[in-house]
């Protein structure tokens, strides 16, 4: 891995034509870069949830969350990804699209609300071609990187009383990277290497909301426990006029992902304003891993990220409403450190939410941002995300008072 990002900041610095694909900024993290699991509601607020009781939240960001839901939910979500990556007066384009995550929670009477779902936590794609002039004896360098974190599921909440929620979920996570490179070297020497790393891990998320009269504020947590990470490299070595070698190694440590917490408020103004902030912290300095080789290294810095947003209904209690007035109509804005020096994120996003049948929305929302690092001068990433969520939910038995 320290070759790979080493071969990329060397790129960077002397290549004279350039085509990234994805996120140099991914490289530079030991997981790649950092992504939000949100429901589709929260996104288009800038990712406000953990202190709003929402069923469509599940327990994606606050399993405390679990102890207001009182009937069947679902939530959905599916991103497609404009990324331009841009290097002073150099830039590609690029899209993509993909399920983000997949919640549903299922009430049991007394027992509880217990709940499942799937959500992509990072992803650590790099894939960029090189042919420059400024390195002696190299001509072209190929680097195809896959992979990121996938996270699945399942928890349990139940209301104390009538206005406090608490939630417990385990967490199951699947870290995976399959990293190919090719260097040629003057046209008559060609190196290939081909790396997979992969980490499985175990989490516990804990949560807490608590609801009284138009204020909500809610608590999570994740603490994940050290787990053994492996590395498994085939370099293969291509000289003209000679038959190719091959030499394979492994190699395995342990690795601790850094613990977080997060905390959130909400305000109902009215029964057509609802406003939230959350307020998340990643302690990068629990982090820690036994073979420093395996991952990108990272100075050890916590960080945080901050967002607030709001939604407004017209008219969500007349009888009769013409659509639009039962509509939602949200926007938010966050910001974000990211593992490292001087690395951020931020962005700006804005949504409608259209109701459906038997409590449903069909969400469309946007997001608007930049990822950029101050270390790497002239680079930026801007990306247009497009939101598409499908949430809903079908009740059991009588409901208890929760605002929604």
């Amino acid at each position: 891995m320290k070759k790979t990002l080493f071969t990329i900041t060397l790129c960077v610095l002397f290549a004279s034509t350039s085509l990234w694909g994805q996120s140099l900024l991914s490289s530079k993290y030991p997981f790649g870069t950092p992504l939000r699991s949100y429901s589709s509601t929260a996104l288009s607020m800038g990712g406000v949830s953990v202190g709003i009781a929402n069923d469509h939240n599940v327990m994606l960001t606050n399993p405390g969350n679990l102890g207001s839901i009182d009937k069947m939910s679902f939530s959905s979500l599916l991103l497609i990804d404009y990324l331009r990556v841009k290097q002073n007066d150099s830039y590609t384009d690029h899209i993509a699209a993909s399920p983000r995550q997949l919640s549903l929670a299922l009430p049991l009477s007394f027992i509880g609300t217990v709940a499942f779902s799937f959500s992509k936590e990072s992803d650590a794609a790099v894939r960029f071609r090189n042919t420059f002039t400024g390195i002696q004896e190299v001509d072209s360098i190929n680097v195809n990187r896959t992979g990121g974190m996938n996270s699945w599921q399942v928890g349990w909440g139940h209301a104390i009383g009538e206005w406090i929620h608490l939630g417990l979920a385990y967490e199951r996570t699947n870290f995976a990277i399959n990293n190919y490179q090719v260097t040629v070297f003057e046209a008559f020497k060609r190196a290939e290497d081909s790396t997979r790393v992969l980490f499985k891990g175990n989490s516990i998320r804990f949560g807490l909301l608590a609801k009284i009269d138009k204020v909500s504020l809610g608590f999570s947590g994740r603490y994940s426990f050290k787990g053994t990470i492996t590395q498994d490299s085939v370099f293969t070595s291509k000289v003209l006029g000679f038959d190719a070698q091959k030499y394979a190694t492994s190699n395995s440590g342990e690795v601790e992902p850094p613990p977080s917490f997060s905390f959130g408020a909400g305000y109902t103004i009215s029964p057509n304003w609802l406003v939230g902030s959350d307020l998340s912290f990643t302690l990068w300095k629990n982090y820690s891993i036994s073979k420093n080789n395996i991952l990108a290294p990272i100075e050890a810095k916590n960080t945080l990220a901050f967002s607030a947003g709001a939604r407004y209904i017209p008219a969500p209690k007349i009888l009769a409403p013409k659509y639009w007035e039962i509509m939602h109509y949200r926007a938010g804005a966050r910001i974000t450190q990211l593992p490292g020096d001087f690395s951020y994120e931020a962005s700006a996003s804005f949504g409608l939410g259209f109701p459906l049948r038997a409590n449903g929305l069909f969400d469309l929302g946007v997001d608007i941002g930049r990822r950029f690092c101050d270390l790497y001068s002239g680079y930026r990433e801007n990306f247009i995300t497009i939101a598409l969520g499908v949430n809903g939910g079908r009740k059991w038995h009588k409901s208890r008072s929760v605002t929604y």
